[in-house]
Protein backbone atom coordinates (compact mmCIF):
# COMPACT_ATOMS: atom_id res chain seq x y z
CA UNK A 1 0.00 0.00 0.00
CA UNK A 2 2.49 2.58 0.39
CA UNK A 3 4.50 1.87 -2.11
CA UNK A 4 1.42 2.51 -3.92
CA UNK A 5 0.92 5.89 -2.58
CA UNK A 6 5.00 6.85 -3.30
CA UNK A 7 4.01 5.76 -6.86
CA UNK A 8 0.79 7.70 -7.15
CA UNK A 9 2.78 10.72 -5.57
CA UNK A 10 5.54 10.27 -7.90
CA UNK A 11 2.99 10.51 -10.89
CA UNK A 12 1.61 13.33 -9.75
CA UNK A 13 4.43 15.26 -9.74
CA UNK A 14 5.62 14.53 -13.19
CA UNK A 15 1.57 15.38 -14.29
CA UNK A 16 2.26 18.71 -12.58
CA UNK A 17 5.24 19.42 -14.25
CA UNK A 18 4.26 19.13 -17.83
CA UNK A 19 0.84 20.97 -17.35
CA UNK A 20 2.12 24.07 -15.18
CA UNK A 21 5.52 24.03 -17.51
CA UNK A 22 6.66 24.67 -21.12
CA UNK A 23 7.84 21.40 -21.78
CA UNK A 24 8.76 21.04 -25.95
CA UNK A 25 7.39 17.16 -26.89
CA UNK A 26 11.38 15.61 -27.07
CA UNK A 27 11.67 16.68 -23.54
CA UNK A 28 8.10 14.70 -23.00
CA UNK A 29 10.12 11.59 -24.43
CA UNK A 30 13.21 12.18 -22.81
CA UNK A 31 11.28 11.74 -19.40
CA UNK A 32 9.16 8.82 -20.28
CA UNK A 33 12.74 7.02 -21.32
CA UNK A 34 13.98 7.97 -18.19
CA UNK A 35 11.05 6.14 -16.32
CA UNK A 36 11.28 2.94 -18.23
CA UNK A 37 15.17 3.35 -18.15
CA UNK A 38 14.74 3.22 -14.42
CA UNK A 39 12.16 0.61 -14.20
CA UNK A 40 14.39 -1.80 -16.46
CA UNK A 41 17.44 -1.15 -14.05
CA UNK A 42 15.06 -2.48 -10.94
CA UNK A 43 13.72 -5.25 -12.26
CA UNK A 44 17.73 -6.51 -13.26
CA UNK A 45 18.74 -5.52 -10.00
CA UNK A 46 15.89 -7.69 -8.26
CA UNK A 47 16.85 -10.50 -10.90
CA UNK A 48 20.97 -10.44 -10.31
CA UNK A 49 20.37 -9.78 -6.09
CA UNK A 50 17.59 -12.04 -4.91
CA UNK A 51 17.34 -10.60 -2.17
CA UNK A 52 16.69 -7.07 -3.03
CA UNK A 53 13.85 -8.77 -5.19
CA UNK A 54 12.08 -10.50 -2.57
CA UNK A 55 12.36 -7.14 0.13
CA UNK A 56 10.52 -5.32 -2.71
CA UNK A 57 7.97 -7.80 -3.52
CA UNK A 58 7.43 -7.71 0.22
CA UNK A 59 6.72 -4.05 -0.12
CA UNK A 60 4.49 -4.92 -2.84
CA UNK A 61 2.48 -7.65 -1.85
CA UNK A 62 -0.54 -8.12 -4.68
CA UNK A 63 -2.93 -11.42 -5.62
CA UNK A 64 -1.19 -11.23 -9.27
CA UNK A 65 2.32 -11.93 -7.33
CA UNK A 66 0.99 -14.69 -5.20
CA UNK A 67 -0.10 -16.53 -8.73
CA UNK A 68 3.52 -15.81 -9.95
CA UNK A 69 4.78 -17.78 -6.79
CA UNK A 70 1.84 -20.18 -7.32
CA UNK A 71 3.15 -20.82 -11.01
CA UNK A 72 6.58 -20.62 -10.21
CA UNK A 73 7.88 -18.32 -12.48
CA UNK A 74 9.13 -15.82 -10.14
CA UNK A 75 11.71 -18.55 -8.98
CA UNK A 76 12.27 -18.98 -12.72
CA UNK A 77 13.23 -15.52 -13.77
CA UNK A 78 10.51 -14.90 -15.82
CA UNK A 79 8.11 -12.51 -14.14
CA UNK A 80 7.72 -10.25 -10.81
CA UNK A 81 10.32 -8.42 -11.50
CA UNK A 82 9.75 -4.44 -11.33
CA UNK A 83 7.31 -2.21 -9.36
CA UNK A 84 4.00 -1.82 -11.18
CA UNK A 85 0.40 -2.79 -10.61
CA UNK A 86 0.65 -5.53 -13.38
CA UNK A 87 3.59 -7.51 -13.76
CA UNK A 88 3.00 -10.09 -16.35
CA UNK A 89 2.49 -9.84 -20.59
CA UNK A 90 1.70 -6.28 -20.84
CA UNK A 91 4.08 -5.16 -18.28
CA UNK A 92 6.64 -6.29 -21.19
CA UNK A 93 4.40 -4.00 -23.40
CA UNK A 94 5.11 -0.92 -21.18
CA UNK A 95 9.01 -1.54 -21.31
CA UNK A 96 8.79 -2.07 -25.05
CA UNK A 97 7.49 1.70 -25.60
CA UNK A 98 11.00 2.94 -24.28
CA UNK A 99 12.73 1.21 -27.18
CA UNK A 100 10.45 3.17 -29.73
CA UNK A 101 10.95 6.34 -27.93
CA UNK A 102 14.46 5.43 -27.34
CA UNK A 103 15.15 4.64 -31.16
CA UNK A 104 13.34 7.82 -31.87
CA UNK A 105 15.45 10.28 -29.34
CA UNK A 106 18.50 8.84 -31.20
CA UNK A 107 17.23 9.88 -34.68
CA UNK A 108 16.77 13.31 -33.44
CA UNK A 109 18.82 13.95 -30.87
CA UNK A 110 21.16 15.40 -33.11
CA UNK A 111 24.05 13.04 -31.31
CA UNK A 112 23.23 14.47 -27.85
CA UNK A 113 23.54 11.61 -25.41
CA UNK A 114 23.88 8.86 -27.76
CA UNK A 115 25.60 6.47 -25.68
CA UNK A 116 22.70 7.30 -23.46
CA UNK A 117 20.21 5.90 -25.48
CA UNK A 118 22.21 2.97 -26.77
CA UNK A 119 22.96 2.19 -23.07
CA UNK A 120 19.05 2.76 -22.09
CA UNK A 121 18.08 0.39 -25.07
CA UNK A 122 20.02 -2.70 -24.18
CA UNK A 123 18.89 -2.43 -20.34
CA UNK A 124 15.52 -2.12 -21.62
CA UNK A 125 15.45 -5.06 -24.24
CA UNK A 126 16.52 -7.21 -21.69
CA UNK A 127 14.31 -6.34 -19.28
CA UNK A 128 11.75 -7.05 -22.55
CA UNK A 129 12.85 -10.84 -22.10
CA UNK A 130 12.28 -11.00 -18.57
CA UNK A 131 8.30 -9.69 -18.36
CA UNK A 132 6.63 -10.75 -21.88
CA UNK A 133 6.86 -11.81 -24.90
CA UNK A 134 4.68 -9.45 -26.09
CA UNK A 135 7.26 -6.45 -25.69
CA UNK A 136 9.40 -8.25 -28.83
CA UNK A 137 6.47 -6.43 -31.37
CA UNK A 138 8.00 -3.01 -29.70
CA UNK A 139 11.44 -4.39 -30.93
CA UNK A 140 10.27 -4.68 -34.49
CA UNK A 141 8.58 -0.40 -34.46
CA UNK A 142 11.62 0.38 -32.96
CA UNK A 143 13.74 -0.55 -35.74
CA UNK A 144 10.70 0.70 -37.82
CA UNK A 145 11.03 4.14 -36.37
CA UNK A 146 14.80 4.35 -36.63
CA UNK A 147 15.02 3.36 -39.93
CA UNK A 148 12.31 5.18 -41.37
CA UNK A 149 13.27 6.82 -45.00
CA UNK A 150 16.73 5.73 -44.03
CA UNK A 151 18.24 7.33 -47.22
CA UNK A 152 17.53 10.95 -46.05
CA UNK A 153 18.40 9.57 -42.87
CA UNK A 154 22.32 8.96 -43.61
CA UNK A 155 22.94 11.89 -45.86
CA UNK A 156 24.00 14.04 -42.52
CA UNK A 157 26.98 13.21 -40.82
CA UNK A 158 25.71 13.29 -37.20
CA UNK A 159 22.25 10.93 -37.85
CA UNK A 160 24.87 8.52 -40.10
CA UNK A 161 26.98 8.12 -36.67
CA UNK A 162 24.03 7.92 -34.92
CA UNK A 163 23.18 4.85 -37.62
CA UNK A 164 26.26 2.99 -36.48
CA UNK A 165 25.26 3.31 -33.11
CA UNK A 166 22.33 1.70 -33.88
CA UNK A 167 24.46 -0.76 -35.41
CA UNK A 168 26.68 -1.15 -32.64
CA UNK A 169 23.16 -1.99 -30.12
CA UNK A 170 22.68 -5.04 -32.81
CA UNK A 171 25.71 -6.54 -32.87
CA UNK A 172 26.34 -6.16 -28.85
CA UNK A 173 22.94 -7.38 -28.54
CA UNK A 174 24.08 -10.75 -30.59
CA UNK A 175 26.73 -10.84 -28.63
CA UNK A 176 25.54 -11.12 -25.37
CA UNK A 177 22.61 -13.34 -27.09
CA UNK A 178 25.53 -15.64 -28.15
CA UNK A 179 27.06 -15.53 -24.34
CA UNK A 180 23.99 -15.59 -22.51
CA UNK A 181 22.33 -18.85 -24.90
CA UNK A 182 25.33 -20.76 -23.48
CA UNK A 183 25.56 -19.90 -19.85
CA UNK A 184 23.34 -20.59 -17.31
CA UNK A 185 20.79 -18.29 -18.20
CA UNK A 186 20.03 -19.91 -21.31
CA UNK A 187 16.32 -20.33 -19.91
CA UNK A 188 15.63 -16.66 -20.16
CA UNK A 189 16.66 -16.26 -23.37
CA UNK A 190 14.28 -19.45 -24.31
CA UNK A 191 11.33 -17.70 -22.74
CA UNK A 192 11.84 -14.70 -23.92
CA UNK A 193 12.84 -15.57 -27.43
CA UNK A 194 10.84 -18.64 -27.45
CA UNK A 195 9.35 -17.92 -31.40
CA UNK A 196 12.90 -17.65 -32.75
CA UNK A 197 13.64 -20.69 -30.69
CA UNK A 198 10.72 -22.58 -31.96
CA UNK A 199 11.84 -21.63 -35.46
CA UNK A 200 15.13 -23.36 -35.39
CA UNK A 201 13.41 -25.83 -33.55
CA UNK A 202 10.45 -26.68 -34.63
CA UNK A 203 10.38 -24.94 -38.38
CA UNK A 204 7.51 -22.81 -37.14
CA UNK A 205 7.00 -19.42 -35.67
CA UNK A 206 4.92 -19.40 -32.38
CA UNK A 207 4.98 -20.18 -28.87
CA UNK A 208 2.92 -21.87 -26.17
CA UNK A 209 0.74 -18.34 -25.24
CA UNK A 210 -0.26 -17.92 -29.00
CA UNK A 211 -0.85 -21.43 -29.83
CA UNK A 212 -3.08 -21.51 -26.90
CA UNK A 213 -4.91 -18.14 -28.07
CA UNK A 214 -5.37 -19.02 -31.45
CA UNK A 215 -6.43 -23.03 -30.67
CA UNK A 216 -9.04 -22.28 -27.58
CA UNK A 217 -10.07 -18.26 -27.29
CA UNK A 218 -9.90 -16.62 -30.63
CA UNK A 219 -13.51 -18.07 -31.21
CA UNK A 220 -16.90 -16.81 -30.76
CA UNK A 221 -19.65 -19.37 -28.58
CA UNK A 222 -22.87 -18.88 -30.42
CA UNK A 223 -24.34 -19.63 -27.36
CA UNK A 224 -23.50 -16.27 -25.67
CA UNK A 225 -24.95 -12.69 -26.28
CA UNK A 226 -22.87 -10.72 -28.31
CA UNK A 227 -25.58 -7.97 -29.33
CA UNK A 228 -26.52 -6.77 -26.19
CA UNK A 229 -24.38 -8.77 -23.93
CA UNK A 230 -24.28 -10.53 -20.74
CA UNK A 231 -22.34 -8.18 -18.51
CA UNK A 232 -20.54 -11.30 -16.96
CA UNK A 233 -17.22 -10.94 -17.24
CA UNK A 234 -15.77 -13.41 -15.26
CA UNK A 235 -17.63 -16.88 -13.87
CA UNK A 236 -18.38 -17.46 -10.14
CA UNK A 237 -15.13 -19.18 -10.04
CA UNK A 238 -12.85 -16.86 -10.80
CA UNK A 239 -12.25 -18.22 -14.76
CA UNK A 240 -12.42 -15.72 -17.95
CA UNK A 241 -16.65 -15.87 -18.90
CA UNK A 242 -16.94 -17.73 -21.96
CA UNK A 243 -13.93 -19.70 -21.93
CA UNK A 244 -11.98 -17.00 -23.91
CA UNK A 245 -9.13 -14.74 -22.96
CA UNK A 246 -9.20 -12.24 -25.85
CA UNK A 247 -9.75 -8.64 -25.44
CA UNK A 248 -12.39 -8.06 -28.33
CA UNK A 249 -14.58 -11.49 -27.40
CA UNK A 250 -14.73 -10.74 -23.59
CA UNK A 251 -15.45 -7.13 -24.47
CA UNK A 252 -18.72 -8.53 -27.03
CA UNK A 253 -19.66 -10.92 -24.61
CA UNK A 254 -20.48 -8.28 -21.52
CA UNK A 255 -20.64 -5.27 -23.52
CA UNK A 256 -22.22 -6.43 -26.58
CA UNK A 257 -21.93 -3.91 -29.42
CA UNK A 258 -21.69 -0.95 -27.32
CA UNK A 259 -17.67 -2.53 -26.64
CA UNK A 260 -17.29 -0.54 -30.12
CA UNK A 261 -17.35 2.77 -28.12
CA UNK A 262 -14.40 1.98 -26.50
CA UNK A 263 -12.59 1.27 -29.63
CA UNK A 264 -13.97 4.63 -31.02
CA UNK A 265 -12.61 6.40 -28.14
CA UNK A 266 -9.19 4.34 -28.54
CA UNK A 267 -9.28 6.24 -31.91
CA UNK A 268 -10.03 9.32 -31.17
CA UNK A 269 -7.56 9.58 -28.56
CA UNK A 270 -4.83 8.56 -30.61
CA UNK A 271 -6.14 10.35 -33.90
CA UNK A 272 -6.22 13.57 -32.02
CA UNK A 273 -3.37 13.24 -29.91
CA UNK A 274 -1.07 12.79 -33.26
CA UNK A 275 -3.39 15.78 -34.82
CA UNK A 276 -2.03 17.93 -31.81
CA UNK A 277 1.89 16.60 -32.53
CA UNK A 278 3.35 19.66 -34.84
CA UNK A 279 3.84 19.45 -38.30
CA UNK A 280 7.83 18.96 -38.01
CA UNK A 281 7.75 16.12 -35.69
CA UNK A 282 6.55 14.03 -38.73
CA UNK A 283 8.80 11.08 -36.95
CA UNK A 284 6.74 11.22 -33.72
CA UNK A 285 3.59 10.97 -35.46
CA UNK A 286 4.29 8.14 -37.69
CA UNK A 287 5.57 6.52 -33.91
CA UNK A 288 2.51 6.99 -32.36
CA UNK A 289 0.86 5.57 -35.47
CA UNK A 290 2.54 2.54 -35.13
CA UNK A 291 1.74 2.62 -31.09
CA UNK A 292 -1.71 2.73 -31.85
CA UNK A 293 -1.48 -0.35 -34.43
CA UNK A 294 0.35 -1.83 -31.62
CA UNK A 295 -2.02 -1.32 -28.81
CA UNK A 296 -5.55 -2.70 -30.83
CA UNK A 297 -2.93 -6.10 -31.75
CA UNK A 298 -2.40 -6.80 -28.64
CA UNK A 299 -6.01 -6.42 -27.53
CA UNK A 300 -6.43 -9.46 -29.20
CA UNK A 301 -4.25 -11.62 -26.66
CA UNK A 302 -6.34 -9.88 -23.81
CA UNK A 303 -7.84 -7.04 -22.22
CA UNK A 304 -5.10 -4.34 -23.10
CA UNK A 305 -7.55 -1.80 -23.57
CA UNK A 306 -9.06 -1.46 -20.59
CA UNK A 307 -7.01 -3.60 -17.86
CA UNK A 308 -3.48 -2.69 -19.26
CA UNK A 309 -3.52 0.61 -16.41
CA UNK A 310 0.43 1.27 -16.89
CA UNK A 311 0.19 1.37 -20.61
CA UNK A 312 -3.66 3.17 -20.72
CA UNK A 313 -1.64 5.94 -18.34
CA UNK A 314 1.13 6.21 -21.15
CA UNK A 315 -1.84 6.88 -23.96
CA UNK A 316 -3.50 9.43 -21.34
CA UNK A 317 -0.72 11.28 -20.28
CA UNK A 318 0.61 11.64 -23.98
CA UNK A 319 -2.90 12.75 -24.79
CA UNK A 320 -3.29 15.65 -22.15
CA UNK A 321 0.87 16.59 -22.69
CA UNK A 322 0.20 17.77 -26.55
CA UNK A 323 -3.58 18.68 -26.19
CA UNK A 324 -1.81 21.28 -23.35
CA UNK A 325 0.95 21.88 -25.95
CA UNK A 326 -1.40 22.77 -28.77
CA UNK A 327 -3.03 25.21 -26.72
CA UNK A 328 -0.03 26.71 -25.12
CA UNK A 329 1.27 27.37 -28.61
CA UNK A 330 -2.17 27.81 -30.60
CA UNK A 331 -1.54 25.30 -32.65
Amino acid sequence: MYVCNILMFIGAYFICRYFYKDESPHTFLEDVLKIIFIQSIIILVMFFIPTIGEWIRYLIRNDELFELYAKGDIEKGFRGNGISGSLVWDFGVQQSLGLVVAAYLMRTSLMHNALYYVVAYLFIFASVLMTGRSGLIGVGISCIVFMWRINIFVERIRKYVAYKFFIVVIMFSSIVSVYIANSEYEYIFRYGLEFFYNLEEKGEFSSESTNSLFENHLRIDPDYNIITGSGKYMNDDGSYYGDTDCGYIRHAYYYGILSFILYGLIFYLFYRMIRNIPSQYSLMKLMYISIFVFYMVLHVKGDFLLASYQNLNYLFLSYFFFEQHRRTYNI
